[in-house]
């Protein structure tokens, strides 16, 4: 892939987690928080889902440096949940900071595993539109 495609990919997958963060926010309004007294909801999406888009874009990166053997190309959805879980747990620690708030683990694995997967399925149908391109 060329590197505008490379960078279509990532903003596409931003956008994609920014969306994601908001539904789920409205999904489970008693229990994800975005924003707070000094940061507005909406920026708090698009904030955090650059964090975890950046973080989700070195995994396979690191994948590949490490020579990790994968049987199977899900098994990247799994290990990118892991490793979004404690980075959603140190950003919902800051929450004075970040604005995003998480009112208990089960829903920063619940979110780390949503993220994960709709990240996983977005990688591939971008990379099928950019073919076609």
């Amino acid at each position: 892939m060329a590197d505008s495609d490379n960078l279509i990919v990532f903003l596409a997958k931003w956008a994609i987690n920014s969306v994601v963060l908001l539904i789920l926010s409205v999904i489970f309004r008693n229990f994800v928080v975005l924003g707070n007294a000094s940061i507005a909801g909406h920026f708090v999406a698009v904030f955090v889902a650059l964090i975890l888009t950046a973080l989700l874009s070195t995994v396979p990166v690191l994948i590949r440096k490490i020579d990790f053997k994968m049987k199977d190309e899900r098994f990247l959805v799994l290990l990118s949940a892991i490793v979004l879980m404690p980075v959603l747990w140190a950003i919902k620690s800051l929450a004075i900071y970040t604005g995003l708030g998480i009112k208990n683990n089960v829903f920063v694995i619940l979110i780390s595993i949503t993220v994960a997967i709709v990240q996983y399925f977005s990688a591939k149908y971008l990379k099928q539109v950019l073919q076609k391109i």
